[in-house]
């Protein structure tokens, strides 16, 4: 495809920049690459947040990372040439990492991707010290589709465990940016917290099957006191959710094939298909609508026959079967409930920042990050308004202060609790005008 040739050509040029050779120039240091990862992660959120208002499809994350550095460079050719230099870099660090010299063994990935543990090579000392980040770089690199087995035993993962990463890691951080903070020493989180979170996220996996997956989380990911290693407990979440979620969907649909192929023709009629579909609409709360089930089984008759091979090929396609993050629509509400108080305070905050962050877009109309920064007001305006997504309307409103160079949010000033639909101080549309807040004095 046209995609995979242009990841293809980014990767050339990658390994051209040699940087591992004697050139440093266009090194990044761990802690610009840290810096870099959760810029992304930050960004990468708030850009799938308007992609699923606006009914689009999510990018994956090698998709994504093009438009960013594009965004940022102005410049198709630029964006290739940084593009290229991120994926050296990446590269260079797993090797350091993993492999290098003076470094960490490739046993230590292994280490590092069971347990968020590093183990060092002999007399090895100069990475040492990155040891609780490899994780994330490491990680980081699979999201972007470079496959780390040489350095490991681990694959490319695919946007959908990105979408659940990174649902994990808002939700657990409650909306707080940076997300991933960049610090030699590892972010630890509460236990309470972090199980808050995979019960939000996978609110839509069976309860036994749910119940499962914390009672194996609980016995191999490491935890202090009541405190878990947020890397170390995102990456078995990650990989777990692949093995035991994402990878069995396949086996899943041909088991939905064989039953209800009645007549055992290795061809789906479109009697069976009906019937299938008056058993999905009872299992299954968020089942596509039937005229998309209709859509998707036209798409199969293309073919002579709708064997279990196009039937997977096409339901895949479609999203039959497919994991969605975040309890059901209509379990949304109160399962939010708990964050609500997060509305408040970024209401109270973009009451102090409004007027900064309108004249820095004004100021800016005519640039790409000016007319990002109007779509981004009127989805904090709305997510404000509607009182939803309180973890998300938080890492937008950092987003927005960023673009405004604002170095910092001011402190929230309140945080009492308000009904749905009430008027709340800090309403976008009666913006708190006192400056004493104002992060730049």
């Amino acid at each position: 495809s046209v995609t995979q040739d242009f990841w293809a050509n980014v990767r050339r040029k990658a390994r051209r920049l040699e940087l591992r050779g004697k050139d440093n120039s266009l090194m990044m240091t761990m802690e610009e690459m840290l810096a870099f990862i959760d810029n992304c992660y930050m960004r990468k959120s708030v850009a799938d947040l308007l992609d699923d208002m606006a009914g689009h499809e999510r990018q994956s994350m090698a998709e994504f990372l093009h438009l960013l550095v594009l965004e940022d460079t102005q410049d198709a050719v630029t964006a290739l040439t940084k593009m290229s230099n991120v994926v050296a870099n990446v590269e260079m660090w797993c090797w350091r990492l993993a492999a290098g010299p003076n470094s960490l063994s490739r046993t230590g990935y292994g280490s590092v991707m069971g347990s968020g543990k590093v183990e060092l090579e002999e007399g090895g000392r100069p990475a040492e010290q990155h040891a609780d980040n490899a994780p994330r770089v490491l990680l980081f690199a699979r999201f972007i589709g470079l496959d780390t087995g040489g350095y490991g035993t681990h694959d490319v993962l695919p946007r959908e465990v990105l979408d659940v990463y990174l649902a994990l890691l808002v939700k657990v951080r409650k909306g707080q940016v940076p997300l991933l903070p960049v610090s030699d020493d590892p972010i630890m989180v509460d236990k309470v917290d972090l199980t808050e979170a995979i019960d939000f996220v996978f609110a839509r996996m069976d309860k036994h099957k749910r119940i499962e997956l914390k009672k194996h989380f609980a016995v191999e990911v490491p935890m202090h006191k009541s405190k878990i290693g947020l890397d170390a407990a995102l990456l078995w979440l990650a990989d777990a959710f692949k093995r035991n979620v994402y990878d069995q969907t396949e086996d899943e649909l041909r088991a939905l094939f064989a039953q209800y192929d009645d007549n055992d023709n290795a061809d789906l009629e479109f009697y069976e298909f009906v019937g299938m579909v008056t058993k999905l609409k009872l299992d299954q709360r968020d089942l596509l609508s039937t005229r998309q089930l209709l859509r998707m089984y036209c798409k199969m008759l293309i073919h002579m026959r709708v064997d279990s091979k196009i039937f997977i090929q096409v339901a895949k396609e479609f999203g039959l079967r497919e994991f969605r993050v975040g309890p059901y629509k209509d379990d949304l509400e109160v399962a939010e409930a708990r964050s609500e108080h997060l509305i408040d305070e970024a209401a109270s905050q973009w009451g102090v920042i409004q007027s900064q962050v309108e004249s820095a877009r004004s100021f800016r109309e005519s640039t790409s990050i000016g007319l990002r920064m109007g779509d981004h007001e009127e989805v904090l305006e709305k997510l404000i308004r509607d009182r939803r997504s309180p973890e998300m309307t938080k890492v937008l409103l950092a987003f927005l202060a960023n673009d405004a160079g604002l170095t910092e949010l001011p402190e929230p000033t309140t945080h009492s609790h308000h009904s749905r639909g009430g008027r709340h101080h800090g309403d976008p549309q009666h913006p708190h005008k006192a400056h004493h807040g104002d992060p730049q004095h």
